[in-house]
């Protein structure tokens, strides 16, 4: 597991993210969750409607309006040439949540979600089990 240390370059603020805390969920358990619509109708439908194999990871997301970032459930179903992306709204204002990818995208990117001015920059990097 890799864990991440970020610091705000206008106003000093800090974040410290460390992916795959916490205890998750079985693939098994979340395709229960889909199947019970848990994760909404969206979803639902296109595993009731296609079925497939479950893709189930977990990611960082930053959100698009108030730029929190937290780690989220990232789930795919593909089947053929169909395709499912569960989408994420933000746990403290509803906004959209978009992925970020750390490892290709550097964090010079990710707004500051506490004075929205500057960018995080990464300060450290740690592993851990």
């Amino acid at each position: 597991m890799v864990g991440y240390d970020l610091s705000c370059n206008k106003c000093g603020h800090t974040v410290n993210i460390s992916e795959w805390v916490g205890q998750h969920d079985t693939d098994q358990e979340i395709e229960e969750k889909i199947r019970k619509g848990e994760f909404g109708e969206e979803v639902k439908k296109f595993y009731d409607e296609h079925g497939g194999p479950i893709t189930v990871l977990y990611e960082l997301y930053r959100c698009e309006k108030c730029d929190l970032i937290s780690e989220e459930i990232y789930v795919i179903i593909a089947k053929n040439n169909d395709e499912f992306l569960m989408h994420q709204t933000c746990k403290e204002c509803g906004g959209n949540m978009s992925l970020v990818n750390m490892s290709i995208e550097g964090t010079d990117h990710i707004p500051c979600p506490k004075c929205h001015r500057g960018r995080l920059v990464m300060t450290g990097e740690f592993l851990w089990d």
